[in-house]
């Protein structure tokens, strides 16, 4: 800010064109737009400080526009002591500037947290319909903690206290840095979760390549199993002819094994009647032999005794 601190109107430095001035409480930011500075542009022809025009009430100021500065605006001020050609009321400066910078420098960065306050809460609103659990409820908490924090910073710039004000604007960065932090948290989930997805699609797809194969091998082994069908379909129809005169002989292959068997039952009775008549002829053999063995002998004793009655005849 310039100012003539050497000459003093009402013991304060004096303001003339090039000096310049911080609008509080600020005007809502805006993108190129107003900057919440003034600045004197023209002032007395006749009254100059150190060469400088003295600025007094209603002389011409540039001030702050959505479009950029532009001197649409009128210096407003009191005072006792009067300067120039109409003799109004000169601009004093009733900070110093050293001070004055200060301020300004704490209003701009006050601005500045304000709208990155604002800026990270709706970063967080954005996003925590997309989380779940305790991140959810960790976006929704700084998100409020920076919309109370850009609130706190509009109240103490109102107020004009610059203690409040420091306090306000380290408070509002702690709740942006604590937004940040959880913004990127946020992020990284979500890059971890892209991850598992891409790496979830990449074996879907490993997947469904396998399953086509095998689908393709299915189809084909169907196509075999169905002309292997329509084959044996055709072959029995071939065999049918066939069919009937197998089981027809089969039919007469068990009536001949039926008649067989009852053979072999006639044949096993015979030869057992066979077996038993021919025991019962050794038996009447043996008994042929005892009885001609007897025969035998009693005509030896026969002859024994006739020979004895010979031999008793001629005795005589």
């Amino acid at each position: 800010m310039k100012t003539h601190p050497t000459i003093n109107v009402m013991g304060m430095p004096s303001a003339t064109v090039g000096t310049k001035s911080m609008n509080t409480p600020p005007h809502a930011p805006a993108v190129d737009g107003p900057n919440n500075i003034g600045e004197i542009v023209m002032g007395s022809t006749g009254v100059k400080f150190n060469n400088q025009m003295v600025g007094r009430l209603g002389d011409i100021a540039n001030t702050c526009q959505v479009s950029g500065p532009a001197p649409l605006g009128q210096v407003v001020c009191a005072g006792t002591v009067l300067a120039g050609e109409v003799g109004v009321a000169v601009v004093v400066v009733t900070q110093q500037p050293i001070q004055a910078q200060a301020a300004q420098m704490n209003t701009a960065e006050a601005v500045q947290i304000t709208v990155d306050a604002l800026a990270a809460a709706a970063a967080l609103q954005k996003i925590w319909s997309d989380l779940s659990g305790g991140a959810a409820v960790s976006a929704q908490s700084a998100a409020a903690d920076c919309s109370a924090a850009a609130s706190a910073v509009n109240t103490a710039l109102q107020s004009g206290d610059p203690s409040e004000l420091a306090s306000a604007v380290s408070q509002a960065q702690d709740a942006i840095d604590a937004a940040q932090e959880v913004i990127q948290d946020a992020e990284e989930a979500e890059d971890e979760v892209q991850d598992r997805s891409a790496e979830y699609m990449r074996i879907a797809q490993r997947a469904s390549g396998q399953a086509a194969i095998l689908a393709d091998r299915a189809a084909s082994m169907a196509r075999q199993a169905r002309a292997s069908a329509d084959r044996a379909r055709s072959a029995a129809d071939e065999l049918g002819p066939l069919q009937d005169a197998a089981d027809s002989a089969r039919s007469d292959l068990d009536a001949a094994t039926q008649r067989a068997e009852a053979a072999q039952a006639s044949y096993d009775a015979a030869v057992a009647n066979a077996q038993a008549v021919q025991a019962e002829s050794a038996a009447a053999q043996a008994r042929v032999a005892e009885a001609q063995a007897a025969y035998d002998q009693a005509q030896q004793d026969r002859q024994a005794v006739e020979q004895r009655i010979n031999d008793l005849r001629g005795g005589r």
